[in-house]
């Protein structure tokens, strides 16, 4: 956050990071989406603590696509609106909240083509579960505009994009339909809808073992708590 110093962790709660951009209705109609927000949080901690403990017992747990996007592009403007987000440099204006995600937000426009939610990009590289939650956005490398954020929830990377990638693949699956999660014989499903009729773009990852090491690349130094 900017106005936290380096180094320095504090306890925060989510006014924190909101501001009022919205009217009492809107906020109200908003509010089921933080809650698609959470429970994909608690499911994917609930899969993999179950799997560490033996528990195999197949499940499938259902998501609505559309309002995860919407809960992305609400956490956006609340960042921007709320000054939580830092320009790249001095010489960057600090970005500004764009009125055209509100009117997609709330349906007034409609959800450009190419825009919204990429699953993480492909890899054999082992992917190293940790309980927390992270938002970091994409910015454009000139002119410091916000294109998009990353959000990881227990460090399955969604990303969600403000515009149309002139290379969509390198940003992960669009609009997937369901992550398969499996160890040895046992298979959950966390299913995705979308109001489209698009292939059966699926996802497998296979529970290898647990650890109590920190994820590779994880930050670690010292810090004052306040």
């Amino acid at each position: 956050m900017p106005w936290i110093k380096k180094d320095i962790f504090k306890k925060i709660t989510p006014t924190n990071l909101s501001s009022k951009i919205l009217c009492k209705r809107h906020n109200e109609n908003s509010s089921g989406l933080d809650k698609q927000a959470g429970d994909m949080l608690r499911i994917i901690t609930k899969i993999n603590s179950e799997f560490a403990r033996g528990n195999y017992i197949s499940e499938i747990f259902v998501f609505s696509g559309i309002d995860l996007e919407k809960w992305m592009l609400k956490t956006v403007c609340n960042m921007v609106a709320s000054d939580q987000i830092i320009p790249l440099s001095e010489n960057i204006n600090k970005p500004v909240l764009d009125i055209k995600w509100l009117k997609i937000l709330y349906a007034q426009e409609p959800w450009p083509e190419g825009w919204g939610l990429y699953f993480m990009k492909e890899t054999d590289e082992p992917i190293y579960y940790n309980q927390d939650f992270s938002f970091q956005p994409f910015y454009h490398p000139i002119k410091g505009e916000i294109l998009g954020a990353k959000f990881k929830f227990n460090n399955f990377q969604f990303n969600f994009l403000l515009g149309k990638p002139d290379n969509p693949d390198e940003w992960g699956t669009f609009h997937p339909n369901t992550l398969i999660f499996k160890k040895n014989n046992i298979q959950k499903f966390i299913e995705i809808t979308w109001n489209e009729s698009n292939k059966n773009r699926y996802l497998e990852f296979n529970h290898v073992g647990t650890t109590d090491q920190l994820p590779p690349g994880y930050p670690s130094y010292p810090y004052k708590i306040e």
